[in-house]
């Protein structure tokens, strides 16, 4: 213990510090590594099952299970259920309902975009703030009035897309959570549909394992 604090607390030569820096970037590029390969490895699995059901339910483009996406296109319209939220949202146009659900996804982040801006934004404004009260302190007559006022409508921004971030998240979990119930139903998953389907918006291993079990299933249309 004490040669390894000595050896810590010494300080290093050019070259020992050169060797240090590239395992260091090694044992990162390796760790990275193996978590894109394992991601890889999930996707692919998570997409042979609805590749397989694709193909049994006459799909022309069944390959679309291992591309980002199409793997949902797929899992929404394998279903020939009516696509209901809220009872506000119905269609039995299953391709319509995919389109609304990527809509959703590209307005959550849309605004996630526009909140990191307003962040951004209003870190610089404190920063004009701070100078601001210092010019107060030596020019009485500077208010600092304009960015005072930019930074309360930076506020109402957020809050605004805080609001509609969340209500757009609640409604693209939903929509999973629609979209895996009728495939599980319509592959004879009844008992399980529920429950299966709600567990998979926070495990989402769990319809990777029903989709294995019922890809050698006919759909019930």
């Amino acid at each position: 213990m004490n040669q390894f604090n000595l050896l810590m607390t010494r300080s290093m030569s050019d070259d020992e510090a050169l060797v240090f820096v590239g395992v260091v970037l090694i044992v990162f590029a390796l760790i990275w590594g193996m978590a894109i390969i394992s991601l890889l490895v999930m996707y692919i699995v998570s997409a042979v099952p609805y590749f397989i059901m694709a193909k049994k339910a006459g799909f022309r483009h069944a390959w679309l299970a291992f591309i980002p996406y199409g793997q949902q296109y797929i899992a929404m319209t394998l279903s020939h259920r009516e696509f209901s939220i809220f009872n506000k949202f119905k269609t039995r146009n299953r391709k319509k309902a995919f389109w609304a659900y990527i809509i959703v996804i590209v307005v959550t982040l849309l605004v996630d975009l526009v909140m990191e801006l307003c962040d951004f934004g209003s870190q610089a404004l404190q920063v004009a703030a701070e100078n601001a009260d210092y010019r107060q302190e030596v020019d009485a007559d500077y208010s600092g009035g304009e960015t005072l006022g930019l930074m309360f409508l930076l506020l109402i921004v957020m809050l605004v897309g805080l609001v509609v971030y969340i209500a757009a998240t609640v409604v693209l979990y939903f929509m999973r959570w629609r979209m895996y119930y009728d495939v599980l139903i319509t592959y004879g998953m009844q008992e399980h549909a529920m429950w299966a389907s709600v567990l998979t918006l926070f495990v989402p291993i769990v319809m990777i394992i029903f989709s294995y079990i019922i890809m050698s299933k006919e759909p019930d249309y």
